[in-house]
């Protein structure tokens, strides 16, 4: 059962990536002594195929016990300028995660992993910002008899670092992150990493795409070894600001490649408030 629970973490991490990321454009930039970011979002995912340890693609649980996979999440983000250069963050969700397999349905619902992490602004011009970023994740909804599971149930360090870039005058930005999740219990520490763009349509439309993957400093080709996974994810999305303080966010995300993990249909809508 151990060995079930931990590949059906595999499939559930891809939400926690999807909805581990903001809508901020100034996500790099230090949010700066005594102010505030806190966003909300809920997001739905879906899948009925899977990538096996060699990165092909076949049916959810295989054809011998098909299955189908669905989750229901709401996510909550915090961060707080400490100082003018460090920010403290905190995030955790809610999911309500269901599979079906030969005509048995298997639901959990409950409070997720909870993430405390602290950026430090390393170095910030105009343009241009590098920060590198540290914290823990803390399993505390998971439960060993819970099937599915809530999360993995070890605790992960995680470190790295992030940079964004400027075009202004031109309305546009870049950034990008790289890291590693240094894993307790049987899974494999992982690198993972992210690249984003975004161009504003106008003063309050922002447009946004962006490129995720995470991947195990090991890779055995080891269809049955849930400690091992890659996950590759792209999507586009839309930030809305109502007002200077309110902004309002839809994103798709979709698992193009990978091992180990599900095939993922994810969409997520948010809303942010910054005092």
């Amino acid at each position: 059962m151990k060995q079930k629970n931990a590949y059906y973490f595999s499939v559930n991490f891809l939400l926690l990536m999807g909805l581990s990321f903001i809508n901020d454009a100034k996500a790099q930039w230090p949010r700066g002594q005594g102010n505030a970011y806190l966003q909300f979002s809920y997001g739905a995912a879906s899948a009925s195929d899977e990538f096996n340890g060699n990165g092909n693609l076949q049916v959810l649980g295989g054809t011998e016990n098909p299955q189908s996979y669905s989750e229901n999440a709401v996510f909550g983000y915090f961060e707080y300028g400490l100082t003018d250069k460090l920010t403290f963050i905190a995030s955790t969700f809610y999911k309500d995660v269901f599979i079906e397999e030969r005509g048995q349905d298997l639901e959990t619902a409950g409070l997720s992993d909870l993430t405390l992490q602290a950026r430090y602004t390393l170095l910030q011009t105009d343009k241009f910002v590098l920060s590198p970023q540290v914290g823990v994740k803390i399993p505390t909804g998971y439960d060993e008899d819970t099937n599915p599971p809530l999360g993995s149930g070890e605790t992960d360090l995680l470190l790295n670092i992030t940079a964004g870039f400027s075009f202004f005058p031109v309305p546009a930005y870049i950034s990008a992150g790289l890291g590693t999740k240094f894993r307790d219990g049987p899974q494999q520490d992982e690198i993972f990493g992210y690249l984003e763009g975004g161009y504003y349509i106008t003063s309050n439309l922002l447009l946004r795409g962006r490129f995720d993957f995470l991947e195990s400093t090991t890779n055995t080709n080891n269809s049955f070894n849930v400690a091992e996974q890659a996950i590759v994810t792209t999507g586009p999305g839309i930030t809305y600001s109502v007002l200077d303080s309110i902004h309002l966010s839809v994103d798709g995300k979709w698992t193009v490649g990978g091992r180990t993990t599900s095939q993922l249909t994810n969409f997520l809508g948010g809303v942010t408030f910054t005092f």
